[in-house]
């Protein structure tokens, strides 16, 4: 295992060369897009001399562990029959890890490398829900939120005495505790009923005051770190404009300083170095591409670096040594999935550990192209497209409809689409109406419009690619997953006359499809997932309305539908019922029935998965083929 391991991290150069040749190679197996990193989540030790990171092979996982000085693999903590969820550098000589068994329940253990020794921590897990702040730089201690029946407590877990104490108690309904980089909260953040209050104070032997935000989906307000100077909030302002600021706002006075806006786009996220939340370098956002707007100027300059070093790719720095002389870095793009380089930044090289998916021979991939049209009624949207490298004439097009309504098109690596892409079809996401990155009225104007507006943008987003000339128009599928089905089943229903093919993955074919909560759009007014009474019964008439089960009659192209078994009585069994009735083609796979002695191990739940899952776009390829067929490539 450590020979494979030394292998596949020195395996870059192969990853990303251009094979040369006048005969167009085979379609990379299906296996290649399907599989699950083989490595993922490195972390950098607080000395910088050691990278911890989750191996997988054989469907198994263990923690590795790297020299940086000569990126020599050994194994760490030996895990029977475990998911690894996360974990955590604890000094320079233990790891905190977060496990998970097959049943779904989660726990941490603390593994110390010296004694290769592990510590079961059972007051953490008898107490703790979640790690409010790993306190970077403390080798013993964490923050741990503690569920309450009326929120959570904040406590002070220590590793080495397997003893927690509550250094902040619930007064009752806190959601979330914000903490400096000492571990001193600063604020709370909690909901009662509809209304959405702060917690703050001037000292901390003061007793906490609350402050109202609003009602609605959203607090008016919404902190998620504390700022650089320890005592400011930094956080999404939803009150004063149609997308989101991100303010530093002072819990005291309430002063507020804008730290980024921009007119179009909604800030995604805040990107930090590594597991301190409390230093936020960058603000994420989205426009032709993921693009970071950096708080420090010295940040932004060694990030510019990087960003010349590795021109082709969207870079992140995601772990550093203590003092952030050593950097992992996360290179991606839509070509692209998790490279990983290790940066010395004292003797300025740079070093390759490798790629995740060596299963991929990247230069085969398909690059997408961002885009802009005008629907039917002037609005301006956008959207993205994946055109395969090789095709004779134009590519026939899978539509996109995502797994729900608020999905916004990725400009980062997407594997079955670039399964669909690898053997000769075009694939299509749209931003369309109703979602989210774009503002709270795009957000809104989505809101009771699945079976109308939403589903003109797509169908114009269709007709924009064939008068671009992209694809070809005679040969457009357009698939979904749950939410996305309901959306891809009446985008095909109202515009029949551009599509060949429907692709339904496990969407019930009934009322339950939907929850109300699904249909409530931009900053609804809603407590803990609970709608206002007059906006309950509206999308509750709206959501009759979308119910599936009325619209596949009027389905007139062959379908293609998967379904787990729980889904087959009441979806399966319908669907292929009203299908024969209706004279459509239509092929319906079904998760088997497990075998009678099943070997209850992560490993075996994790391969019958994968076969699962090859099987499923094994058939649903030959279903293309055969009602799309694409022409071979010359």
């Amino acid at each position: 295992m450590l020979r494979r391991i030394t292998a596949l991290l020195g395996a870059c150069a192969t990853l990303v060369c251009v094979s040369v040749g006048t005969t167009a190679p085979a379609p990379l197996p299906i296996d290649a897009f399907i599989a699950e990193p083989e490595f993922r989540n490195p972390k950098l030790s607080p000395n910088g001399a050691s990278i911890a990171l989750i191996y997988r092979q054989d469907f198994k996982e263990v923690v590795m562990l790297l020299d940086t000085a000569t990126m020599q693999p050994r194994l760490g903590p030996t895990l029977s029959n475990l998911r690894v969820l996360n974990f955590w550098w604890k000094g320079d000589d233990t790891l905190l890890l977060l496990l998970e068994e097959l049943n779904g329940q989660s726990y941490f253990r603390a593994f110390n490398l010296t004694t290769q020794t592990t510590s079961e921590l059972r007051q953490l897990n008898r107490r703790a829900t979640s790690i409010v702040n790993p306190l970077v730089g403390d080798p013993t201690h964490i923050l741990v939120a503690s569920a309450t029946s009326t929120g959570n407590d904040l406590r002070r877990y220590d590793l080495v005495r397997d003893k927690a104490e509550v250094i902040e108690k619930n007064p009752g309904w806190v959601l979330h505790w914000f903490t400096n980089r000492a571990g001193e909260a600063i604020a709370g953040l909690g909901q009662v009923e509809d209304e959405w209050f702060m917690l703050v104070r001037d000292k901390p032997t003061a007793d906490w005051k609350r402050i109202a935000l609003g009602r609605g989906s959203q607090p008016s307000f919404r902190p998620w770190a504390v700022a650089a100077d320890q005592r400011r909030l930094l956080g999404y302002d939803y009150a004063t404009s149609d997308t989101a600021r991100v303010v530093a706002r002072d819990p005291i006075t309430g002063a507020e300083d804008v730290i980024f806006h921009s007119p179009e786009v909604d800030p995604s996220y805040n990107l930090v170095w590594g597991d301190d939340e409390t230093r936020v370098r960058a603000i994420a956002y989205e426009t032709d591409k993921p693009r970071f707007h950096y708080l420090a100027e010295s940040d932004a300059q060694l990030a510019a670096a990087i960003d010349r070093s590795l021109p082709q790719t969207v870079n992140n720095i995601i772990s550093t040594s203590a003092d952030e002389s050593r950097l992992l870095i996360e290179a991606t793009s839509d070509v692209v999935p998790e490279l990983y380089f290790l940066l010395d930044r004292k003797s300025g090289r740079m070093q390759s550990l490798g790629g995740a998916r060596s299963g991929l021979a990247l230069n085969r991939l398909a690059r997408s192209r961002f885009f802009t049209f005008q629907a039917r009624d002037g609005q301006k949207l956008s959207g993205r497209i994946i055109l395969p490298e090789a095709s004779a004439g134009k590519p026939g097009l899978i539509v996109s409809a995502g797994y729900d309504f608020t999905q916004r098109a990725q400009a980062f690596y997407q594997p079955f689409m670039q399964l669909w892409a690898s053997r000769g079809f075009a694939v299509l996401e749209v931003n369309h109406r109703g979602v989210e990155g774009f503002g709270q009225a795009f957000a809104k104007a989505g809101e009771m419009k699945v079976a109308t507006t939403m589903a003109d943008d797509l169908a114009d987003a269709v007709h924009h690619a064939i008068a671009e000339g992209w694809v070809d128009a005679r040969r457009v599928a357009i698939v979904g997953q749950g939410n996305g089905g309901v959306l891809a089943l009446h985008t095909l229903v109202r515009h029949q006359e551009l599509f060949g093919a429907w692709i339904n993955l496990a969407t019930p074919m009934d009322n339950g499809a939907l929850d109300v909560d699904d249909l409530a759009f931009g900053l609804h007014d809603t407590s803990a997932g609970r709608l206002r009474a007059n906006d309950y019964f509206r999308l509750k008439r709206y959501q009759r309305e979308l119910d599936p089960s009325l619209q596949l009659g009027k389905v007139r192209v062959p379908s293609f539908h998967y379904f787990t078994r729980n889904m087959n009585e009441r979806s399966g069994a319908k669907v292929e019922k009203t299908m024969k009735q209706a004279g459509a083609e239509c092929v319906i796979l079904v998760t088997p029935k497990p075998p009678e002695k099943v070997d209850q191990t992560m490993a075996d739940f994790d391969r019958r998965t994968h076969e699962e899952t090859r099987r499923v776009y094994s058939a649903m390829l030959d279903f293309l083929q055969r009602t799309l067929p694409v022409r071979a490539a010359p």
